[in-house]
C-alpha cells in the first residue's frame, strides 16, 4: 500500500489528536516513529516530533476499548464442557487480543502490527505485564 505524505499526516493527526485506536493507523504512526527518513523533508521531521510520545489519551482510549471481554468470555466454561472447540478458541483469541490492546494502552506504546506480531519481543519491552506472562 503506497500512501502519500498528506495521507500519512492525516492518519498521524487522527491518532495523535483524535486518539483513534485503529490498529492499522497505529502501525503507520509506528512507521513514522521508528522509521528512518530517506530525505530531509520538513513535513516528515515534524511528524516524527509529533509521534515521539504516545499520548495518555490514546492509552486511555485503548484501555477503554478493550476492557469488555464480551458475553462469550463469560460462557467459556460451557463452551469447554460442550467441546465447542472452534467457538472456544475464537473466544480465547478475542480475549487475548483485547488483553494485548490493554497492555499497549497501559504501557503507552503504539501497536506496531494489527495481529500483534512479535508478541514475545513486545511483551519484553513492556514494563506493565501480567505476573505469569509467558515470555
Amino acid at each position: 500500500m503506497k500512501l502519500l505524505i498528506t495521507e500519512v499526516y492525516l492518519i498521524v493527526r487522527d491518532v495523535m489528536s483524535s486518539f483513534d485506536t485503529d490498529l492499522i493507523k497505529q502501525c503507520i504512526v509506528v512507521a513514522v516513529h521508528n522509521g528512518i527518513s530517506l530525505s530531509d523533508n520538513w513535513v516528515i521531521k515534524r511528524m516524527e516530533g509529533i509521534v515521539n510520545k504516545c499520548p495518555k489519551e490514546l492509552s486511555v482510549a485503548m484501555i477503554k476499548e478493550n476492557m469488555d471481554l464480551g458475553n462469550r468470555w463469560n460462557n467459556r466454561e460451557s463452551l469447554l464442557n460442550r467441546k465447542d472447540w472452534l467457538m472456544l478458541y475464537k473466544v480465547m483469541v478475542d480475549a487475548q487480543t483485547k488483553i494485548m490492546g490493554i497492555l499497549f494502552g497501559l504501557n503507552r506504546q503504539y501497536v506496531h502490527h494489527p495481529a500483534f506480531k512479535w508478541q514475545k519481543h513486545t511483551l519484553k519491552s513492556m514494563i506493565i505485564t501480567p505476573e505469569n506472562i509467558c515470555i
